[in-house]
């Protein structure tokens, strides 16, 4: 822990209003069977990849190239395959 001031312990820290997450959405098994699993067989993907796809999106706040870099499957996938 870094050093600070005793009269200056209970003040935030300074660029704590930059720590934001960006809100992800999430699908339940009927909306995927209906609304994601036609797509997803035109574009060749998994639920399995899907799902990845979801965790990583909401782990890495929608960094793509973090998301691309961090792929654990063994279908390669680009940042531009990965962001449509």
């Amino acid at each position: 822990r870094h050093w600070q001031r005793a009269a200056n312990v209970a003040q935030d820290y300074a660029f704590a209003r930059f720590n934001k997450r960006t809100a992800t959405v999430a699908y339940t098994d009927d909306e995927f069977e209906k609304l994601v699993a036609p797509a997803e067989a035109a574009l060749g993907w998994s639920r399995e990849e899907t799902d990845t796809l979801f965790r990583l999106a909401a782990l890495y706040d929608l960094r793509w190239y973090v998301i691309a870099d961090r792929w654990p499957l063994d279908t390669a996938r680009t940042v531009t395959d990965l962001k449509a």
